[in-house]
């Protein structure tokens, strides 16, 4: 790479603090990794001692690949990270050194927060039909305290007498942000289109307004709570020293072990440690018009037709999920599930209805953990998703 005249200041540069402003393109990841590198090889800093911070992964691992390009093995001391990781490393850390430390924190990324916002992407509102708009503006009201209420429950009482059903109407009739028409106002910059006058934008912000408003009130007795039951923990483990304690596993790799098998709940059932396809059939039959059992069609015919293929068990049934007397707690689901020899038979994903209060007391006789037999997941990369060609990169083991 061609370095110039300014980028080579930047580069020599060792005693005085530097603030390199330039436009995208124009080489500041190369000048910054020659850099680091005219530091080290100058003896000027240990790889060690340097951290160099950006805003994104890619930017991080693009300058560690730049960095070692230039001085090789020593790049791999130099800490390279996003502002986000660093700090959250930070605070783990210092958790580990101070219990009355905060360190119930999550990081979000480009899909969290497009996860986040998707209930307020354009078309969102107009997806759901005015029935479902009514019948939570009603639910809500019935359930909390006035205090609670965002200010567009005013505007249903004053302007249009109470009528909820008359609002939602005026909502949907007047808001544009789900137009084509809106979207090209918005897009050119139309200066007679003020977003924050549309009346569904307004409701966001009322939603919005309040939730942090009511976050705000509770914050104070959440940090307390999340403080006092860090202490308390500390204080029972002091107490019983003697015992044994699940070790703080976060951030590392957790194994745990159990047996596939099934239980009796109650006297007289039995449940058998496996389910099939036989039995999302029987549902889907037992439950006709309702929407929380709807299968589609494609899948309704895999099944009918019992296509499946090499994935079939002893009996010629397809499995679906089997369960364990492993205790899954939250945070566990799609955790692989391994036999002796280390071969996949699943993904853990939830627990039996007599599991939920597992957090609390583990009880092994009845609480199971659900897994999704990976031959059912297989069935549906190859049969339903027509995905054999990620089938053909896999080696699959056929055994009993």
């Amino acid at each position: 790479m061609l370095i110039n005249r300014e980028q080579q200041r930047v580069i020599d540069e060792v005693e005085q603090n530097i603030l390199l402003l330039a436009s995208a393109g124009t080489g500041k990841t190369n000048t910054l990794a020659y850099r680091v590198a005219h530091l080290i090889e100058g003896g000027y800093a240990k790889a060690e001692n340097i951290l160099c911070m950006t805003f994104t992964n890619k930017a991080a691992n693009e300058m560690k690949g730049r960095i070692q390009s230039l001085v090789g093995s020593p790049a791999k001391a130099v800490e390279v990270s996003t502002f986000h990781s660093f700090c959250f490393f930070i605070l783990q850390q210092e958790g580990k050194r101070n219990e009355t430390l905060y360190t119930d924190v999550t990081i979000f990324d480009e899909e969290d927060c497009k996860e986040l916002s998707e209930p307020y992407r354009p078309g969102k509102l107009r997806e759901m039909s005015f029935a479902n708009v009514i019948s939570m503006v009603k639910e809500y009201r019935s359930k909390v305290d006035s205090t609670y209420l965002p200010e567009f429950y005013g505007t249903i009482a004053t302007r249009y007498g109470g009528n909820d059903k008359a609002y939602a109407d005026s909502l949907y009739a007047a808001s544009e942000l789900t137009t084509p028409r809106g979207l090209k106002r918005f897009l050119e910059l139309d200066t007679t289109y003020n977003i924050y006058d549309d009346p569904a934008i307004n409701l966001g912000i009322d939603l919005i307004g309040k939730m942090f408003e009511i976050n705000m009130q509770t914050r104070e007795s959440a940090m307390n709570i999340a403080r006092n039951e860090r202490l308390l923990n500390a204080a029972v483990r002091r107490m019983y020293s003697s015992r044994n304690f699940y070790p703080d596993a976060n951030s590392t790799m957790r194994l745990s072990f159990g047996t596939v098998c099934g239980y009796t709940p109650f006297d007289g059932a039995e449940y058998d440690y496996y389910t099939t396809t036989k039995g999302i059939l029987e549902k889907v039959k037992t439950h006709a018009g309702d929407v929380d059992f709807e299968v589609q069609p494609e899948l309704l015919s895999l099944f009918s037709n019992r296509d499946f293929g090499r994935y079939a068990g002893e009996k010629g049934e397809m499995n679906v999920c089997f369960i364990s007397n492993n205790d899954i707690t939250g945070g566990n689901s799609g955790s692989a599930m391994f036999n002796a020899r280390g071969e996949l038979l699943g993904l853990a994903f939830d627990g039996n209805w007599e599991a939920m209060s597992s957090d609390i007391l583990y009880e092994p006789k009845m609480q199971r953990c659900i897994g999704v037999d990976v031959r059912y997941i297989l069935f549906m990369i190859e049969k339903y998703g027509k995905a054999g060609d990620l089938i053909r990169e896999l080696k699959i083991v056929s055994g009993k």
